[in-house]
């Protein structure tokens, strides 16, 4: 109890007042938690994005394989679909061809069976024709570009209608 009252008063108030000299200051309260939990944080969300990219690429290493093997089969369609085209011109030639014989044995001159044969064949060609321009209509994705029309002119979207039986059947549907 001596020492205390031995004290000289100007050490006690220092005492009482500041950190004693040689000793830190005590360190601000940190607001985000104790320290671990940031450095947990940034390596929980660097291992999700490790996850994530491993994820894409194997999405996307997929995605390139299937893309490949549909390109082959585009490519062996194609293939097929102008072999189906030359053998069905060979039989289309056959059948005129045969067509002409008849004709010929039938008595008919041959330049008459000739363009018996031309006419068949002008015939076929210019439905072909009227068809495929027919069809040039649907080129331009018209319906998508109304329902995408946007403006003053269009206050609300039209409603999708399907296509008339008579239209279907005009486009070989049943």
């Amino acid at each position: 109890m001596e020492s205390a009252a031995t004290t000289p008063p100007s050490a006690a108030s220092a005492a009482a007042t500041g950190p004693a000299a040689g000793t830190l200051p005590p360190e601000p309260p940190q607001e985000s938690g104790p320290p671990g939990s940031v450095k947990a944080l940034l390596q929980t969300v660097n291992t999700l994005l490790e996850e994530a990219n491993g994820a894409l690429r194997g999405r996307m290493e997929l995605f390139s394989l299937e893309l490949r093997r549909t390109g082959s089969a585009v490519a062996q369609m194609v293939a097929l679909a102008l072999l189906a085209g030359l053998l069905a011109s060979v039989a289309w030639l056959t059948l005129m061809a045969g067509l002409y014989m008849v004709l010929v044995s039938l008595g008919l001159h041959w330049s008459l069976a000739v363009l018996a044969v031309l006419l068949i064949n002008g015939g076929g060609a210019v439905a072909a024709l009227m068809r495929a321009r027919s069809l040039t209509s649907d080129l331009g994705f018209p319906a998508t570009k109304r329902r995408l029309r946007f403006g003053p002119h269009r206050s609300e979207p039209e409603p999708i209608v399907p296509p008339s039986p008579r239209q279907e059947a005009a486009d070989g549907n049943p």
